[in-house]
């Protein structure tokens, strides 16, 4: 009766929750065509294989990307080959991650094993979904001074852990050299600790134009995803929320000013619109520049081709210290597993140096274990050597936290998302400093 009381409770929370992530619409750390606006429709998850009789069945959840569930597959390969008496299968979740989860969570589907965001961890952790993992990191070796600090932090909610970060995410301009090749950018200043003025100025060059019309823009900044907000808007000298967390700052005037370049670059093609329906793409070919971060090079390598894309390290600005945008997924165990023993025991092998170096070589994740990036680590080899491995670690001294980090509620990170992209949206039409206040006032609301 007790567990039963306890499940109502979080299913009462979470119907209540679900609307907070029914309109996000956002690109997470790594766009893997996740949270990035699917007209809302979210189809049913797919679970490949079977169950095996006479094994410990468990089920880890993740994004419907190919190279996830290749990463996944490598994983739990390498745990079943030492654990023969436990079978693992995948459930790919298209769609709205971050609201399917809650779907799944709220309707008791939710998979052992989960990929979870620095952007969710507080709302499920508070809604008593995913387990508090605390007491179980001393018993399997997992010391916080293995990983990055403040990446280990992301998992961490009101003194107890809750997620156990996989990887060092850290935003990189992805760039295709056929397009600049095409447009006669001076490549050499293309290079990393390269400066804000220097990429904006390659971005403008990259523009194509029949007329009025764009054909080709410079850079996709993605600005319906906040990390990437928060690094402009700071590092041009702004501020979106108060020292103290509990106000929204979008009226500070250094603030209107970059939000009303931001317009004018948009409206000349330097950048995309990404609120506009059929906006180009950098996959498409028809956009120079992309900030992203290391989990999309496995796609790009794909897409583009070896050879025809590289990466650069994030441009340094001036505004603030803290400037380029970082952050991590995750995994979680369910609170409502019924094999919670073993689904923790695969969660702290996946946090191992042995789990985490299958999925570093896979290309898709650099390591959050610090010890594991060295200068010849194996991750460096994929998707592939050439590259320009180096930005993707380059100045981790400049990184800022997420935008759960900016505000008191962590829980409510998903309704200030909604809150600042629609300023976002909105401002990218009309950026008078009329404009500003009534966004302090909707963002402020939703921080709680």
């Amino acid at each position: 009766m007790k567990v039963l009381t306890k499940f109502l409770t979080v299913l009462l929370a979470l119907c209540i929750g679900l609307c907070c992530f029914a309109a996000c619409g956002t690109r997470t750390e790594g766009d893997g065509g996740d949270d990035n606006g699917n007209g809302g429709y979210n189809p049913p998850p797919v679970v490949g294989g079977d169950e095996e009789e006479g094994k410990t069945n468990l089920v880890v959840g993740i994004t419907s990307d190919t190279s996830e569930r290749e990463m996944m597959q490598a994983v739990i390969a390498a745990y079943e080959a030492e654990h023969t008496d436990v079978n693992i299968n995948i459930m790919q979740i298209a769609g709205n991650y971050s609201q399917q989860i809650v779907n799944l969570a709220s309707s008791g589907e939710l998979p052992d094993v989960y990929m979870n965001y620095d952007t969710l961890v507080g709302y499920l952790a508070e809604s008593n979904v995913s387990l508090d993992l605390t007491e179980y990191l001393a018993q399997y070796g997992i010391a916080e001074g293995d990983f990055y600090p403040s990446i280990f932090e992301l998992g961490r909610v009101n003194g107890k852990v809750y997620m156990l970060p996989r990887e060092y995410a850290h935003v990189v301009v992805y760039y295709n050299n056929e397009i600049l090749q095409d447009a006669g950018v001076d490549t050499s200043v293309i290079r990393n600790g390269w400066t804000w003025e220097q990429f904006e100025s390659v971005a403008a060059q990259l523009v194509q134009k029949r007329g009025a019309v764009v054909t080709r823009y410079g850079a996709d900044l993605q600005l319906n995803w906040p990390t990437t907000v928060l690094s402009y808007i700071y590092g041009m000298g702004g501020t979106l929320f108060s020292e103290d967390k509990t106000r929204c700052t979008i009226d500070d005037p250094a603030t209107v000013a970059a939000y009303q370049a931001l317009k004018s670059k948009v409206d000349d093609g330097v950048y995309t619109n990404v609120f506009r329906a059929g906006t180009p793409t950098f996959l498409n070919g028809s956009v120079g520049m992309y900030f992203s971060v290391r989990t999309q090079a496995n796609t790009v390598n794909r897409t583009l081709g070896e050879g025809n894309w590289d990466v650069v390290s994030f441009p340094e600005m001036s505004g603030a210290e803290q400037y380029v945008g970082s952050g991590t997924t995750g995994y979680s165990v369910s609170s409502y597993s019924e094999h919670r023993d073993a689904a923790i025991d695969f969660l702290m092998f996946m946090m191992s140096e042995e789990g985490m170096s299958v999925m570093a070589q896979t290309g898709l994740i650099i390591p959050s274990r610090m010890s594991m990036n060295t200068a010849d680590a194996a991750w460096r080899n994929y998707p592939n050597a050439d590259i320009n491995q180096d930005a993707f670690v380059y100045m981790p001294e400049r990184d800022m936290l997420p935008l759960s980090s900016y505000i008191s509620n962590p829980g409510n990170t998903t309704r200030v998302t909604d809150a600042l992209n629609l300023a976002t949206e909105s401002l990218l039409i009309n950026a008078d400093a009329s404009q500003f206040a009534q966004f302090r006032d909707s963002i402020t609301t939703a921080i709680g």
